[in-house]
């Protein structure tokens, strides 16, 4: 029984060592063909052609398999799945979630470019793209750029707010306007897309007074690009990504949002009256006003009242004559801006970079932050972003809005609505061409090459075979995991432990 436990246990540990050493080895394989058969292709490619290389494939001795539909080019899943060596035989058009890119940095991929298939059907010249950051900004001269199926010369025309403009464009057509929420449409020989353009208003930075107190003149120091609104009754309909409340009502107070609020007699809040100093020859505050808050800080305070203070998102000045201490006191303001810069939040951007997609189109989000935050799209999990952040899906029918919620200290301060017009046409049938690029690219990335003909490329992948790994051979793992539990029962049961 000790022979067959040191037996048991020689075993586990060499199969253990062999399995961290990750010793890999080659064996005889015959090589695949993902032969690409999406609609974009049959398009593009004569029939005949694809049915005789297809043939030619499987003649040479290529295992061939297909993938594509008649909606979707799912090259990422294609290659993942594959085994090498792998030939990939497509027009390189691909609208799944995943990069197929990402996949050369595990394996090599082979790409045939094979001169017959180069000869391509006549197509119809289609919209393949409108680029245009959406929403674009109210007022603003934007640019965008119209993406085309072929290089063949042709006047594209943009209607649009009683305009029509027209470029001769060959891959694509220019357009510059000033914009305003309107539809638009395009117009080619071969193609009509028909959409709308959304706009939104810059938000920035508001300065809301009911009392202009010279606070608002310090305040404009530091944020020189605020707008600034006198309020005497109603509340105007604001949409600042940072407001500034000089004595407001007690209703327009949101302690989740954004804001600096200075306090004045018009909040209704308890009001504290006396002669308080502070350090240094500067005047007495006269008056607090206090909240019903429990404060998350106090960065200000006279005894134990407080002068400023943050609730949420929001910075409150309690008192609303505290600007004679700034006034006389020039390194209080200072420290005052340093306790504005943690909740000042400027214009963010968040912004779709097409208004029209087609169904099973790659739709693109893309935030740009002015602060660290949190941003969750259509009620998914938040995810916490500090620069340029891409968010894809698939366009499905019924999609035309992508709501984004915006967090700051784990509160919901802001909710965007991104709308876009979607094409009952899916992808497959506009985007036609072949992306050599892509293709290209995907081989020299993974270390694999690009073959003109069957027969170079059979030659070159039947002498390759196929790589394995031992980490990759799962049994291994288990057997090395059961033989050792086994040496520890045997010694468990025999009292040799």
């Amino acid at each position: 029984m000790r022979r067959l436990v040191w037996v048991l246990r020689f075993f586990w540990v060499l199969l253990a060592l062999l399995l961290l050493l990750n010793l890999e080895f080659m064996l005889p394989a015959k090589p695949v063909a993902l032969f690409d058969v999406s609609r974009s292709v049959r398009w593009v490619f004569p029939q005949e052609d694809l049915r005789n290389l297809e043939e030619e494939l499987k003649r040479v001795g290529f295992d061939v398999r297909r993938f594509g539909t008649d909606t979707s080019t799912d090259l990422y899943s294609a290659l993942k799945d594959a085994h090498t060596p792998l030939l990939l035989i497509s027009d390189g058009f691909h609208n799944a979630p995943s990069d197929p890119l990402s996949v050369a940095y595990e394996k090599e991929v082979y790409v045939l470019i094979y001169p017959p298939l180069m000869d391509v059907m006549d197509v119809p010249k289609r919209v393949k793209a409108v680029r245009l950051k959406t929403p674009a900004t109210e007022g603003e001269v934007v640019g965008m750029r119209v993406e085309l199926t072929s290089a063949e010369r042709d006047t594209v025309s943009l209607v649009y707010g009683g305009d029509t403009l027209r470029e001769v464009a060959g891959m694509t057509a220019e357009f510059e306007f000033r914009a305003r929420e309107g539809d638009a449409l395009l117009l080619s020989s071969g193609d009509t897309v028909g959409f709308k353009i959304f706009t939104r208003k810059p938000k920035g930075i508001g300065v809301l007074a009911w009392t202009p107190l010279p606070v608002v003149r310090f305040i404009r120091w530091h944020v020189p690009d605020a707008v600034f609104i006198f309020v005497r009754d109603s509340i105007p309909e604001t949409d600042f990504s940072f407001a500034v409340y000089v004595d407001p009502p007690r209703e327009v107070i949101n302690p989740s949002k954004p804001a600096l609020y200075v306090l004045g007699g018009r909040s209704g809040f308890k009001r504290v009256a006396g002669r308080f100093y502070l350090r240094g020859d500067v005047p007495p505050i006269r008056e607090v006003f206090l909240p019903p808050y429990r404060f998350d800080e106090v960065y200000e305070r006279v005894g134990d009242m407080p002068l400023v203070a943050s609730k949420g998102n929001a910075l409150f000045v309690l008192s609303p004559d505290i600007w004679k201490v700034w006034l006389a006191d020039p390194l209080s303001y200072e420290r005052f801006l340093g306790y504005l810069s943690g909740f000042l939040i400027r214009d963010y951007e968040i912004y779709l970079e097409r208004p029209v997609y087609n169904l099973m189109d790659r739709i693109r989000l893309h935030v740009f932050p002015t602060f660290p935050m949190e941003i969750s799209v259509d009620g998914g999990k938040p995810v916490r972003i500090t620069s340029l952040y891409t968010y894809e899906r698939i366009a499905h029918r019924g999609d035309s809005v992508i709501t984004v919620g915006v967090f700051k200290r784990g509160a919901l301060i802001a909710r965007e609505s991104l709308r876009f017009s979607l094409r009952e046409v899916y992808a497959e049938d506009v985007y036609l061409g072949v992306d050599t690029h892509l293709l290209k690219t995907l081989a020299r990335l993974s270390g694999g090459g690009v073959f003109r003909s069957p027969q170079e490329a059979y030659e070159v992948l039947s002498r390759r075979g196929r790589l394995f790994s031992l980490s990759s051979l799962w049994p291994l793992f288990l057997m090395a995991v059961l033989l050792a539990w086994t040496e520890w029962f045997i010694r468990r049961s025999r009292g040799m432990v």
